[in-house]
């Protein structure tokens, strides 16, 4: 019986990308207030993806993402002004492979964003 080289490159290439690793990249945040921060990415295939946060690297708290897709935002809120915080991504495809990236870090601002006037003037009697 002879084997056909072609046969093997498409064995092998099937073989690496059904096994490839989910690659999590260009992690960015964003919108960094006292109490919240957006945090975007983007993995090289869909998937379902998860922040691990708290104010040590272990971890305490995590926020997902409703669905799978190659771009990810999610918005960490409820935090504490002027707080260093850690993070990291973990990313699940469809075929529950799971990834994780490294840890990254920031602190939240120390000052409250004010959305409204703090004194509003209004007409005399």
């Amino acid at each position: 019986m002879k084997r056909h080289p072609v046969f093997f490159i498409l064995l092998t290439l099937f073989s690496a990308t059904a096994w490839a690793q989910i690659q999590i990249q260009a992690p960015a945040l964003s919108r960094i207030r006292h109490d919240q921060a957006t945090i975007e990415w983007t993995t090289n295939t869909e998937s379902f993806c998860a922040i691990e946060y708290g104010n040590t690297p272990r971890f305490d708290k995590k926020r997902t993402d409703e669905h799978y897709a190659k771009g990810h935002t999610i918005t960490l809120k409820n935090l504490k002004p002027a707080t260093y915080y850690f993070f990291r991504i973990v990313a699940e495809d469809n075929r529950k492979q799971v990834s994780t990236s490294e840890t990254y870090s920031f602190t939240t601002h120390a000052f409250t964003d004010f959305d409204q006037p703090l004194l509003k003037i209004l007409s005399p009697p």
